[in-house]
């Protein structure tokens, strides 16, 4: 079995400038390091050595193109979005007749900070990797772009595993 992990830039839009994989390769049970769009990759026999082989990497970003708002700057930036008319995308009934007729309108407005969701999914595969084909399993909420297992998939074919041609996933979520 391959375990793989990435080394996610610390800024969204952050790419990679260098890496100095030398330390996570000396790791025992780490079997490649590449660098994937998403950061750096560290593929592994077990667990441990994809995680210590992670630790170990000393990765040197390029962040000319990385968001640099603050929280603050990207509120007041939606604010002001948000005072712009948007798009209809059906128009059924009047909106500022009904409000204008309610006996109470409530308005709220919040902000809260960028929060990852993907603990809320089960971002898990498996792999069967038998005469040069994949069989992958995996969970993938509906609506996803960019399936996670065909990510583990194409990670066995970048490790010259298995031929992209070969590449069959099933979906467990749906």
């Amino acid at each position: 079995m391959v375990i793989a992990t990435i080394l996610h830039p610390p800024r969204f839009g952050a790419t990679v400038a260098s890496v100095d994989d030398s330390k996570a390769r000396k790791i025992k049970g780490v079997i490649d390091v590449k660098t994937v769009p998403a950061g750096v990759a560290i593929y592994a026999n077990n667990t441990y050595a994809a995680l210590k082989g992670r630790k170990a990497l000393e990765v040197t970003w390029n962040a000319s193109k990385a968001e640099i708002r603050s929280t603050r700057q990207m509120e007041q930036d939606y604010s002001k979005a948000a005072q712009k008319p948007g798009l209809n995308a059906r128009n059924d009934g009047d909106v500022e007749k009904a409000l204008a007729k309610a006996d109470t309108v409530i308005e709220a407005e919040y902000f809260f900070p960028f929060l990852a969701h993907a603990p809320m999914e089960t971002l898990d595969a498996v792999m069967q990797f038998k005469d040069g084909n994949i069989i992958g399993w995996h969970c993938q909420p509906a609506g996803w772009p960019a399936p996670y297992g065909k990510r583990c998939q194409c990670a066995l074919v970048a490790l010259g595993r298995a031929h992209p041609q070969r590449l069959r996933q099933r979906n467990l979520s749906r």
